[in-house]
């Protein structure tokens, strides 16, 4: 390797970091920009839902496929044909006509996301020596972090001051300088020249995780029934574990596209698990926070966002002090620490919801949990990648981005299905109370309303009201709407207690699997990822 990698890993880590930005940033910007876009290109709500979800679905698709490329091609060429689909991608975002052309453009950009994002962490654990290889990933999970933040506020300011179309242009400049810096920066890793391509095991591994994918994703939307003619989401769910079992198997076999070898390491194995825990809750966290900040606390978007700045903004800060901490006392530590603290604020949060609460009683949980989760992905990231092979550091940064993504979108099914079950029979129980304070001519079309609220649960929730007031007087229909208004609250803040003790029973997993890590010693071997001193690590590549 040249001198770029041993005086500069620095300077690599920067350029890599912003592809990486840019990615994240794509994953949360969108959503504050649904209205302004639906507007302009004459969308229905489920296509909008489609330019959210498309761009999810691709990139954990893809995501194995991505890294192993990384490995056989070498990530500085995957890395900068990530980019540049990615930059390319973005401009025609910025330049459809329809919602059709947006969705497909938002698949195109996913591509460009799958393919830069696992060289990433192969880079980081080439030219950095393994004794800061905490550090390092702790900047990296803080500009994960940062982009959490970023989006919606940058994406708001955008749409505001340009409009929508310039949440996907501003990403043409930032994407032009990346691939510039990052053909001057990166240095050339060898790629792997034994490795093949598993077109076979591609093909096979990418139909398991989309049907898994899709399934997920659309779960909520289909109530867990038919999606279409005999295929139901069951089906898609089973056919897709199905299928992912068949592709494991089809991998015992030289250059496979995930190579089983990754899982004889205990550490990486363990890792994926907490990663897809970890994941689980804080996504499962966020989805039925956003719903009860604006349905019964009675916040806007934006202002629900803000409440819940605390989290990914603390998360962020401590990120790189977790990573230089694991470095000096060992990460299992650190991960014990942080999965302690992460389910701690996630219980102080649970606690304090109240249907009559304000935004502050819940902020000690929130900054908790964000002190507590921002120790984590560091040290996470450096255990799953520390004694593998630097030949299998693209496939297994793979599997751990797909372990991430599917931790959250199993966090937003199971949580949603979770919350709604609950607040079915919750919204019976309280609307049963509610109707025996009412005057005997409100009760029937009070129980019209709740029986609106109660088909449309957490996907309309409160904007279900008015069914059944129309033909009433104005004070009567208030008193009635008032009454279902207060009867959802209830039933949601009562629905909301149990689904978060669903994520914070993820972080228990998580514990178990910090606990379950044997902190090597103070010392790495020469061949493996991450070598003890920078020396070591540019000349093993």
């Amino acid at each position: 390797m040249d001198e770029t990698a041993r005086k500069g890993p620095w300077l690599i880590l920067f350029v890599l970091c912003l592809g990486f930005f840019m990615a994240m940033l794509d994953a949360t910007i969108v959503s504050i920009s649904l209205p302004a876009i639906a507007m302009d290109l004459g969308a229905s709500l489920d296509q909008m839902l489609w330019v959210m979800n498309v761009y999810i679905l691709v990139i954990a698709v893809l995501y194995i496929t991505g890294g192993r490329l990384g490995d056989i091609l070498g990530p500085r060429t995957v890395y900068i044909v990530g980019v540049t689909v990615f930059t390319l991608a973005s401009a025609v975002c910025g330049m459809t006509m329809s919602p059709g052309q947006l969705i497909a453009a938002r698949a195109f950009q996913g591509v460009g996301a799958a393919l830069l994002t696992p060289p990433t962490i192969g880079f980081i654990v080439a030219v950095f020596p393994w004794t800061k290889l905490g550090v390092a990933f702790g900047v990296y999970g803080g500009v994960a972090g940062s982009a959490a933040v970023a989006g919606p506020t940058l994406g708001g300011l955008l749409v505001e001051s340009l409009g929508w179309r310039w949440i996907f242009l501003v990403n043409v400049p930032i994407g032009l300088a990346t691939i510039v810096l990052a053909r001057v920066v990166l240095p050339p890793l060898p790629a792997s020249r034994s490795a093949r391509f598993d077109l076979r095991g591609m093909l096979l591994g990418s139909t398991a995780l989309l049907a898994l994918t899709y399934g997920l994703i659309e779960a909520q939307r289909y109530d867990w029934g038919v999606v279409w003619s005999f295929v139901s989401i069951p089906l898609l769910l089973v056919g897709g574990v199905v299928l992912l079992a068949v592709f494991v198997v089809s991998q015992r076999r030289p250059n496979a596209l995930m190579p089983l070898a990754l899982f004889r390491h205990r550490d990486h194995s363990l890792m994926n698990v907490m990663t897809a825990a970890c994941q689980f809750a804080l996504f499962g966290l966020y989805l039925p926070l956003t719903i009860y900040f604006q349905e019964v606390v009675g916040l806007s978007p934006l202002e629900a966002g803000v409440s819940l700045i605390a989290l990914p903004i603390l998360a962020a800060v401590t990120s790189p002090f977790a990573g230089r901490l694991a470095d000096k006392v060992g990460s299992r530590r650190v991960l014990l620490s942080g999965s302690l603290m992460f389910g701690l604020g996630i219980l102080m949060t649970t606690l304090a919801i109240r249907a009559d609460q304000n935004t502050w009683a819940l902020q000690a949980g929130l900054v908790v949990t964000g002190f507590g989760s921002g120790q984590l992905w560091a040290p996470m990231t450096s255990v799953a990648m520390r004694g593998l092979p630097l030949e299998l550091a693209g496939a297994a940064s793979g599997v751990l981005n797909t372990t991430r993504q599917f931790g959250n979108i199993l966090g937003g099914a199971l949580v949603g299905a979770v919350l709604q079950n609950r607040l079915s029979a919750s919204l019976h129980h309280e609307a049963a109370t509610t109707a025996s304070t009412l005057p005997a001519n409100l009760v029937k079309p009070f129980a019209d309303a709740i029986r609106g609220t109660a088909e449309h649960g957490i996907t309309i929730s409160n904007a279900g009201g008015g069914t059944g007031t129309a033909h009433l007087a104005p004070q009567a229909a208030r008193v009635v709407e008032l009454a279902r208004q207060h009867a959802f609250e209830r039933a949601f803040t009562t629905a909301l207690q149990p689904a978060l003790l669903t994520c914070a029973a993820a972080l228990a997993v998580a514990f178990c699997c910090a606990f379950l890590l044997r902190e090597p010693a103070r010392a790495a071997p020469a061949d493996a990822t991450g070598a003890p001193d920078a020396a070591t690590a540019t000349d093993r590549t």
